[in-house]
This record gives C-alpha cells, sequence and structure tokens, in this order.
C-alpha cells in the first residue's frame, strides 16, 4: 500500500511536476526541501537500504562543491584561496551546492520512481495516449529478461561441451561469444514472429478493441489530486511573481522576502513530502486493520 497504491495518472503527476520543479528552480531554500523530501519518501520506501543509498550521495555533493567552487571564480565575497590560487568565495561554493544538491534530489525522485511506477502502470498510462506505443514499450519491458535469461541458458549449454565463452584460447572465447549472441538474437527475432502471429489471432489492431486495466480513479484519487493541484497552482504563482527567483553572480541577492515567502514554501513543501506522508499514514492504517 502507500502511495503507489494511488491512480497511476497521481503519480505521473507528481513525479512530473516535482522533477520539473528541481530542474527550473535554483532557490536554495526550495532546493532543500526537495532534497529532504525525496530522502525522506525513499527512505520510507526502502528502509535502510534507502537510507544507505541517500547517505553516500552526500559525499558526492560535497566533492562536487568543491570542484566547482575552484573552478568557477565568480562571486565578490572571497573566502580563501585554494592551492593552484583561484579564489573560493561565497557565491560559487553555496551555487555550487545548490546544483549539487539538485543532481543528488534528481537521482533519488527517480530512484522513487522505479520502485512506484511500475511496468503496469507506465503501459496503462501510454496506453491512453497511443495504444501501439504502450504495446511496444511492454514488448520492451518483457524483451529485457526474457533475452537475459535466454543469454544464460545458451551458455550455460555451450559451457557444458566445452564452447563455453571462457573456454579455450582468446580467438575461441571471441568466437564462442559471437556463437552465443547469434543463437540468442535468432531465437529473439524467432519469438517476435510468434508474438505477432499470436497478437493477430487475437484480435490486434481491429477497430473497436478494448483494453482491460484494473486501475479505477476514486473518490481518494480525486481528493489527492485536488489537494496536489492547488499546491501546485501555489507554487507556479510562486514562480511567475518572483518569489523562487535569486541571483548568485556578483553577489547572493534574494528578493521578495515577506511573509508570502513562508506560505508558499510551505505550499512547496507539503507537495514535496506529500507522498511520504500519504504512504506512512497508509501503512499505519492498513497496519491497525
Amino acid at each position: 500500500m502507500g502511495f503507489g497504491s494511488f491512480h497511476p495518472f497521481i503519480n505521473f503527476i507528481y513525479f512530473f511536476v516535482t522533477i520539473i520543479f528541481v530542474f527550473c528552480v535554483n532557490h536554495p531554500i526550495y532546493v532543500l526541501i526537495s532534497y529532504v523530501g525525496g530522502f525522506a519518501f525513499y527512505s520510507i520506501l526502502k528502509g535502510k537500504k534507502g537510507l544507505a543509498f541517500n547517505l553516500v550521495l552526500i559525499p558526492f555533493v560535497i566533492f562536487y562543491v568543491m570542484i566547482y567552487a575552484s573552478y568557477n571564480h565568480f562571486g565578490v565575497t572571497v573566502l580563501w584561496q585554494n592551492s593552484i590560487g583561484n579564489n573560493m568565495t561565497t557565491e560559487a561554493i553555496v551555487y555550487g551546492g545548490v546544483l549539487g544538491i539538485k543532481g543528488a534530489t534528481l537521482i533519488v525522485l527517480f530512484a522513487c520512481v522505479l520502485e512506484v511506477m511500475s511496468i503496469d502502470k507506465v503501459v496503462y498510462l501510454l496506453g491512453r495516449i497511443s495504444p501501439k506505443l504502450s504495446l511496444y514499450v511492454s514488448i520492451l519491458f518483457r524483451s529485457v529478461p526474457l533475452i537475459g535469461e535466454r543469454e544464460r541458458e545458451v551458455s550455460l549449454g555451450r559451457q557444458g561441451i566445452g564452447r563455453g565463452k571462457s573456454d579455450g584460447n582468446i580467438l575461441r572465447r571471441v568466437k564462442n561469444r559471437f556463437s552465443v549472441a547469434s543463437i540468442v538474437t535468432t531465437a529473439t527475432l524467432d519469438s517476435y514472429i510468434d508474438s505477432s502471429a499470436s497478437m493477430k489471432a487475437r484480435g490486434y489492431s481491429l477497430k473497436g478493441r478494448t483494453a482491460f486495466s484494473t486501475y479505477r480513479f476514486d473518490n481518494r484519487d480525486r481528493l489527492v489530486l485536488l489537494v496536489m493541484t492547488a499546491l501546485i497552482m501555489i507554487t507556479v504563482v510562486a514562480a511567475e511573481l518572483g518569489y523562487t527567483k535569486i541571483l548568485y553572480d556578483p553577489e547572493i541577492i534574494i528578493e521578495n522576502l515577506g511573509w508570502l515567502d513562508v506560505l508558499f514554501v510551505m505550499a512547496y513543501g507539503g507537495l514535496v513530502f506529500l507522498p511520504a506522508g500519504l504512504h506512512t499514514y497508509l501503512d499505519k492504517m492498513y497496519a491497525r486493520s
């Protein structure tokens, strides 16, 4: 259960909008909220593994900040000079930190996408736009593990007769690898022909053909979509009014500081932390029942 139990359209809208905001907004407060929200959601999804994955990204962010600030010399607030004589400025360090955190946030968000957006959901969403594209994507997703499994079976069989990928000298090994690749390619193409004949027999491409789906847009989804839309609209208004803008060169300048900033930051925080909150709430609710 959790956020993944909502309609695929809800999941898609959240990740699409959040990733767009992460790409477009450079305000450090909004960037930090995005990272903490993604950090919390992935940690909830994966437990200790998710927490460890998030913590591993922190040293890479720090390393990127130091590299960026060492070779970008904008800014008027000089802190010190590095070993090669370049000025380390507050503006470059802060902007490098913003870029590094944005990169880590995107990695975490895409990791969350892989956990929440299953193949069935992707095929369902694409099927509403283009049934043929949905079919091709489903075939592609299905082919990848099948090709890997077929390659392992062929390699194991050839290894039993002394023609494995690691048998013989270098030339023999190369020839054996090409043989495995040829067998797997031929078998894959043959399976595509069988799939095509099977699809044709079941009426693929006929007009009026319907698609089965287990997803249903209920009142719970409508409520979450309404809340999400309101938070998205408030954040868009904040961006249009310049409350998410900031200058880093030649100095850090933040405009429009006031009580509206608190409202906009809270709205964006509510949007970012929405899946983590829903996931935690639903897990507790179903655990009691």
